[in-house]
């Protein structure tokens, strides 16, 4: 049996292009906040650090976020929400 020739697979992947189409929009990458606190023991006093970083796809940091609250404190996700609170790095 022969291989195919260069010319037949350029047939089928025309004839088969609609399958590869994919919308560009779709293609853009992903931004996600991840957030995370410093160790800590839960009998200290002082506040704890707060790290947030927003990425872009896997490999673009576009910005990093630093804060602290207190330990098990009240209103955490209020205070994450408020982007006033966190010095902010660009």
């Amino acid at each position: 049996m022969r291989p195919p020739s260069l010319i037949n697979n350029i047939r089928e992947i025309k004839s088969n292009e609609s399958r590869f189409n994919c919308n560009l929009e779709s293609m853009r990458p992903h931004h996600v906040l991840g957030i995370d606190d410093a160790p800590f023991h839960k009998d200290q006093s002082q506040d704890v650090p707060i790290v947030g970083v927003m990425m872009e796809g896997a490999t673009l940091v576009e910005g990093i976020a630093i804060g602290s609250f207190p330990i098990d404190g009240e209103g955490a996700t209020d205070y994450l929400a408020q982007s006033s609170d966190w010095y902010i790095y660009q």
